[in-house]
């Protein structure tokens, strides 16, 4: 086995450093979404739960995306299938508790974040400003 380049180093830290901040945020995302917090927050204003979903999923989606543009060019839409697949998910899972309640406007406003986000890094990437790390 060949030793590294100092390229080579530096695509291993940047690789170990996008799957480090995509997993936190996944963890991040799991966590807010699931965990038994008091609905009162969304109380003052009326589609603020949405307006979260939204940011949390254009996250997910723009995280995946920066992770998979550290391999090749990615399509875009691999990024935005599976934020809204987690999106789905998380949403059938809040359907069974007892303590939380799945909403399809819930998974709406996810999906068009993960849309937005990928849109988002796909536009950065484009640019020639290339997403850090």
């Amino acid at each position: 086995m060949r030793p590294l380049t100092e390229t080579g180093n530096q695509l291993v830290i940047q690789k170990t450093i996008r799957r480090t901040v995509l997993a936190g945020y996944l963890l991040l995302v799991v966590v807010s979404t699931l965990a038994p917090l008091s609905g009162d927050m969304y109380r003052t204003f009326a589609g603020l739960d949405k307006l979260v979903h939204f940011g949390l999923f254009a996250g997910v989606a723009s995280l995946l995306y920066w992770n998979l543009n550290s391999v090749r060019r990615p399509n875009p839409w691999i990024a935005v299938s599976l934020a809204t697949g987690l999106a789905g998910a998380i949403e059938l899972v809040q359907s069974v508790l007892t303590y939380r309640s799945g909403d399809l406007w819930d998974f709406i406003a996810g999906a068009l974040g993960a849309v937005a986000g990928a849109t988002l890094a796909v536009g950065a990437a484009s640019l020639g400003h290339r997403i850090p790390g």
